[in-house]
């Protein structure tokens, strides 16, 4: 099943949470296919693999203006990557620098009057939540990739999909638990035309811009996706957790026969390196510090704001969701509103405050979650409990409204298992008086399901939440 840009292989769905179905992603046909060549001395695979990644989201999201215009796409990819080339500062002796990219790509969307439905965020690969921004990323579009190769040097890739399963359930990539479709600035698609150029009577310079402009993937060619794996080397000795990466690289490569340049691909060749950083790109207009505002701010206590987004004293939302459950119970997952950061609710009976550890409490949050589920706007969603309780990892898309309590909008996750417990965020509101849930950086939480916290793996269910709608600005 296939949700954004992420893929759970081999997984079975069933139940409730089939009714939760976000888009799917942007068929591979659709991206740009323009070739790297020896553009800037064959150092523009930055803004080559832009270029690419927002074809595909012109087309998917039918704004055409995200490219430049031209008679043809070769002409309106050319003509977007040289303009991202000149406003990212590429050049011959460096490439792109990094401090550079997103300056570049924000000026880009700016002059096209595209910076209010288009954004971009990039992620370093030295964070203890890559698990989670990792599939943030790929829930909200494609993602640009920056590598480096072992042997030194590097290069940007333009990853189109992400297909993963986290059997362990550790909230770690481990090695052969994911990979990345992506398409390559150095070899984008399956056929090229012409088959060569000549170069007769032309200067070396003149020679590589022909080169240069005219190789191109013909209409309808399908791109060359390379499915690249990818893990948490945890043995780096510089900066352990780093992604790291392995696949098979070939290249569009010149031919020199006489006057003639013939196109031709390189003989494939096992690349590995370290997969520095990525910036997902997304259709969005929502701010980029986004999660950041609604995140938990402590490690114990799951606690989601969305106060910074109440309008007309509510807040609507609608969220994608990323679950994994390993355990010998059935767990169902909901939500609870807040009154407080301390846990206070409001009893939807009786009207009274509760603070956890006070009697009836976990009764009345268990009511408050119904409130919660009751108030998605798709009337085809049950509720929350189908898309967990099966051993397996699934997604999907949810919505919710919440009424602001004194300037606030707060919501905590709340489990009822089949042996009947009810486990929430806070302590005290435990029957064993210790802390089920851990947050695990960005939107992501984890938690233990067994009295005493069991073996205290706290993998017996992974959340991954990114909000893809607030307040009708998606």
């Amino acid at each position: 099943m296939d949700n954004f840009g992420l893929s759970t292989p081999s997984i079975n769905h069933e139940g409730a949470f089939n009714t939760y179905k976000p888009d799917e992603p942007i068929p591979a046909n659709l991206y740009g296919l323009l070739a790297q060549l020896e553009w800037f001395g064959g150092q523009a695979c930055v803004p080559v693999a832009f270029t690419n990644a927002l074809a595909g989201m012109a087309a998917w999201h039918e704004t055409p203006e995200l490219l430049h215009a031209g008679e043809d796409q070769h002409t309106r990819l050319l003509q977007t990557f040289r303009d991202l080339a000149e406003k990212m500062k590429t050049s011959a002796a460096v490439g792109t620098l990094t401090k550079n990219v997103l300056s570049g790509f924000n000026q880009y969307l700016d002059v096209q009057g595209l910076n209010d439905k288009f954004s971009a965020s990039i992620t370093s690969n030295n964070n203890f939540n890559l698990f989670s921004d990792l599939i943030t990323a790929f829930a909200r579009g494609p993602v640009i990739f920056f590598d480096r190769y072992k042997e030194g040097g590097g290069h940007a890739l333009t990853g189109v999909k992400l297909e993963f399963d986290d059997r362990n359930n550790n909230m770690i990539i481990d090695k052969g638990e994911a990979y990345a479709l992506v398409i390559d600035p150095l070899n984008p698609g399956q056929t090229y035309s012409p088959k060569s150029i000549n170069r007769s009577g032309l200067s070396d310079e003149d020679a590589e811009e022909l080169w240069n402009t005219t190789i191109k993937a013909p209409i309808n060619a399908l791109p060359f996706q390379q499915r690249v794996e990818i893990y948490q080397d945890l043995n780096h000795l510089e900066d352990p957790g780093a992604l790291a990466f392995d696949y098979s690289q070939s290249a569009i490569i010149n031919q020199i026969d006489g006057d003639q340049w013939k196109v031709t691909t390189s003989q494939a060749r096992e690349v590995q390196g370290n997969l520095y950083s990525f910036t997902g790109l997304q259709y969005s207009g929502l701010q980029d510090n986004l999660r950041s505002l609604i995140a938990p701010t402590q490690s114990n206590d799951v606690i989601f704001d969305f106060s910074d987004f109440i309008s007309g004293n509510k807040v609507a939302a609608e969220l994608f969701g990323y679950f994994n459950e390993s355990s010998g119970l059935a767990n169902e997952l909901s939500f609870y509103q807040l009154v407080d950061h301390q846990g206070t609710i409001i009893d939807p009976v009786s009207g009274a405050r509760l603070t956890p550890g006070a009697d009836g409490y976990r009764e009345a949050a268990v009511k408050q979650a119904q409130i919660f589920e009751a108030s998605d706007r798709v009337s085809t969603d049950d509720d929350l409990n189908g898309r967990i309780s099966q051993d397996a990892a699934q997604m999907g898309s949810f919505s919710f409204e919440l009424e602001a309590i004194n300037g606030t909008a707060l919501f905590a996750p709340i489990v009822t298992t089949s042996d009947g417990v009810v486990w929430t965020t806070f302590a005290e509101a435990n029957s064993d008086g210790l802390d089920h849930f851990q947050w695990q950086g960005g939107l992501s939480f984890k938690m233990e399901d067994q009295p005493g916290l069991g073996d205290r793996d706290f993998n017996d269910l992974q959340v991954v939440l990114t909000p893809l709608e607030i307040n009708g600005i998606s």
